[in-house]
């Protein structure tokens, strides 16, 4: 994974992603002719970088390595990691690792869909409802975070009079071009609400088949603070699908459709609105 540590072995991390869910179902004749259905589910997503092993955790603890220089916000590192370190010179041994370290991304998708079904003649007309939620949350040191446990860079400075000309001089030397550490640990949590309503119908007449529908879309995307940030009141998006069986017997057929699709935005688009 590209975003572990520095691929040099200076310690290992294991990324761990995972998936679960689950769902009910529901299902009624109410006559021959008239069928319900309705469907809950929920999905959980999870995704972390951690030390592979408690020894992994020691190689990088900084009492273990003998730094003992300080950093401005050490309630952020409770397990005392050492700096990132970037040098700047080709395949160097840097001292990098992914920001969410210390904690893990969290994703919920909920969702409920209902659909009532009646044949009538050559007509198959359906209607339902569909609602969804979905909730994100990087987690600390996730996407939007800085050097929690602070981070140096020993780029040549031509500027700096201390500065050596080489990165791993400057190291040794303590002379650094850049040090950065975050402040508190940003809090990047989005939400999105859809709300979909839609009826259609499908018509079979010898060869031809044609169905038409039409839905319509609300969604509301609320920021990190909790505030609404986007929304797109009940969108009207009307489709048609034509199908015609060139010879009756459901080998050759020619295709037509036509629609309008609204494409909401990704809750990570909305999450920054308003941190």
């Amino acid at each position: 994974i590209t975003a572990g540590p520095a691929k040099w072995g200076f310690f290992n991390t294991h990324y761990l992603n995972t998936d679960r869910g689950g769902s009910v179902n529901y299902a009624k004749v109410i006559r021959s002719n008239l069928v319900l259905d309705a469907d809950f589910g929920t999905r959980q997503q999870t995704e972390q970088f951690y030390p592979l092993t408690e020894g992994d955790w020691e190689r990088i603890n900084r009492s273990n390595v003998g730094f003992t220089v300080g950093q401005f916000h050490p309630e952020l590192n409770p397990r005392n990691v050492i700096p990132k370190v970037n040098f700047n010179v080709p395949n160097s041994p840097n001292f990098t690792f992914d920001n969410r370290l210390v904690d893990q991304g969290e994703a919920w998708l909920t969702s409920l869909r209902t659909n009532l079904t009646w044949i009538k003649g050559n007509h198959s007309i359906k209607g339902g409802y569909y609602f969804e939620l979905s909730q994100n949350s990087e987690g600390n040191g996730g996407v939007g975070a800085g050097p929690w446990a602070g981070e140096f860079t020993f780029n040549t400075d031509t500027n700096n009079p201390y500065d050596t000309n080489y990165s791993y001089a400057n190291a040794l030397l303590g002379t650094f071009r850049e040090y950065r550490e975050i402040d508190a640990f940003s809090e990047v949590v989005g939400r999105r609400y859809i709300s979909e309503f839609y009826l259609q119908d499908t018509w079979t007449l010898d060869q031809l088949t044609i169905n038409a529908g039409l839905r319509a879309e609300k969604w509301e995307h609320f920021d990190s603070n909790g505030d609404k940030s986007a929304s797109f009141d009940w969108d009207i998006a009307p489709r048609v699908s034509v199908v015609y069986d060139l010879f009756g017997d459901g080998r050759t057929k020619l295709f037509g459709f036509g629609g309008r699709y609204y494409d909401p935005i990704r809750n990570n688009m909305a999450d920054f609105a308003g941190a």
